[in-house]
């Protein structure tokens, strides 16, 4: 049986008419000419939060609809790992939660399947088109992860997109999915050790017929991308740079402007909208966990989590000092602890000293047992990391928060840790200049990924907090907005405008 890629097909209905059935809009021109480009490979450069990885879900959904002649399709979106698929989310979001969106002849469309888990790496939606010419015709949209290398051979894939592209090893698309697949899209923010992308855009700028094209978004292909922090980043950009501009500080070129660079500055993308000061009153019932890095002579280190009914996370507590030995660390643990200890859900040891582990026990705190290699993995923990202190673009805040009050060593840590000049590899571990202590305890936290308590019916006190920035956000950046529509509106003769 023939597979879509085989046989050149389009879906039935203009791109135009899908980007108006889902409600999606274009705020640049750049975003618009990626819609608009034929390239089987295309690739996104873009500052963090620029929209990369919410333009590339159309696509996903475009290629999903039946086609002419009527074909099966099979899409694969590909994270770094399951959970912080972001483009997997958007789709599912919009085919399965807003199905009633699609209808073909009069009636929603017929979802066979219908899977997200994404700590079982279960995430598969099959649609049912009918009866085509080549038999029954189906969409199958697959979440993948890049560390499940097992799971990407042996099918001819009909749209391949790579979610943060820059954070994939070069063999995951040379090895397993350029052999297969038909059309490719990579959102990415540029990374320093990503040359094997890098060297794509060149080639592609070098030689047109390789079909290969890149775009590189502004901030405002969001528009509520948040100009004001903008505006701050860019004043201290200015004067860390020995030229005075802010276009030459590599960490501003590649987070705010989506440039190439060959040092990137700040490990962690922390700042205000991770700070709160904590209601202690709400701590009261909230469940908590404890995640630790041991070293003597470093530091010890010991932060005390608790889970918000949004999903957040908060570091309620410290303990940051040295010359502890481990008895000694694991006592101020439980002290600490002190009359919290019936909803303390777990701890979870140094996967490289074990010792910390077995006093925890000792004091009877369940410590969670996971895989001590995959714990540790430097690359997964700090991507992993950075994705739970960016803002959220459903829930418009980050799901990491910080007690500045309670935890100033951390707050302190993560505001100044840098990457050495030149430094390529940016996962080794002498990559840093700094402390890095609450830095690895956060990171072996959240590579155990406890679950959100469900909802409460209260009012939660960070969520009225949060309510209130985006409504002065909101007001602060709509002439932001309205710019982003502006360049928009200039094209009149683009075939999206008339559906929109």
């Amino acid at each position: 049986m023939p597979v879509l890629g085989e046989i050149m097909a389009e879906p039935i209905l203009p791109k135009a008419a899908v980007f108006e059935a889902m409600g999606y809009e274009i705020f640049a021109d750049e975003v618009k000419a990626f819609h608009e480009s034929k390239a089987r490979r295309r690739i996104m450069c873009a500052p963090a939060r620029s929209s990369k990885s919410y333009s590339a879900f159309p696509e996903v959904v475009y290629r999903a609809l039946p086609h002419r002649p009527l074909l099966g399709s099979l899409q694969w979106l590909v994270g770094t790992d399951y959970p912080t698929n972001k483009e997997w989310q958007y789709v599912w979001k919009s085919l399965v939660e807003e199905r009633e969106r699609w209808t073909m002849g009069g009636k929603s469309i017929a979802i066979e399947k219908a899977q997200n888990n994404p700590q079982n790496g279960n995430m598969l939606i099959v649609i049912d088109w009918g009866e085509g010419k080549y038999g029954r015709a189906k969409a199958i949209i697959e979440g993948k992860s890049s560390t499940n290398e097992k799971a990407l051979q042996g099918e001819h894939v009909t749209q391949v997109v790579l979610s943060e592209a820059a954070e994939h090893p070069a063999r995951i698309w040379d090895k397993f999915l350029r052999p297969r697949s038909t059309w490719g899209i990579f959102p990415t923010t540029p990374k320093p050790h990503a040359e094997w992308l890098h060297e794509m855009v060149e080639k592609g700028e070098k030689d047109p017929s390789l079909s290969i094209e890149s775009f590189t978004y502004p901030m405002y292909a969001n528009p509520f991308y948040d100009m004001e922090q903008f505006y701050i980043e860019e004043k201290m950009a200015a004067s860390r740079s020995e030229t005075g501009r802010a276009a030459d500080d590599p960490y501003f070129a590649e987070q705010f402007l989506g440039h190439w660079v060959y040092y990137t500055g700040m490990v962690l993308p922390f700042g205000s909208q991770n700070i709160v000061t904590l209601d202690p009153a709400w701590l009261d019932e909230a469940q908590i966990y404890v995640s630790c890095d041991y070293g003597y002579e470093d530091a010890c280190v010991a932060l005390f989590w608790a889970m918000m009914p949004s999903g957040a996370l908060l570091i309620w507590g410290e303990i940051y000092e040295r010359h502890l030995t481990t008895f000694e660390f694991v006592e101020k643990i439980e002290k600490k602890l002190s009359g919290l200890e019936d909803r303390v859900v777990y701890a979870c040891g140094d996967p490289k000293q074990p010792q910390v582990a077995r006093y925890l026990t000792d004091f009877g705190l369940n410590v969670v047992d996971v895989n001590k290699k995959a714990q540790a993995d430097r690359a997964v923990g700090h991507r992993r990391l950075v994705d739970v202190m960016s803002v959220d673009p459903v829930k418009e805040h980050p799901m990491l928060f910080v007690a500045e009050d309670r935890c100033p060593k951390t707050v302190a840590e993560w505001r100044h840790l840098r990457y050495k000049p030149g430094m390529k590899n940016e996962y080794a571990e002498a990559a840093f200049e700094g402390e890095d202590h609450s830095y690895d305890a956060a990171r072996y936290f959240v590579m155990t990924r406890p679950a959100a308590e469900r909802e409460r019916e209260r009012p939660d006190w960070l969520r009225e907090a949060m309510q209130k920035t985006r409504e002065q956000r909101h007001v602060r950046n709509s002439h932001h907005a309205t710019r982003g529509l502006a360049r928009w509106n200039r094209t009149k003769s683009s075939p999206y405008r008339s559906a929109l």
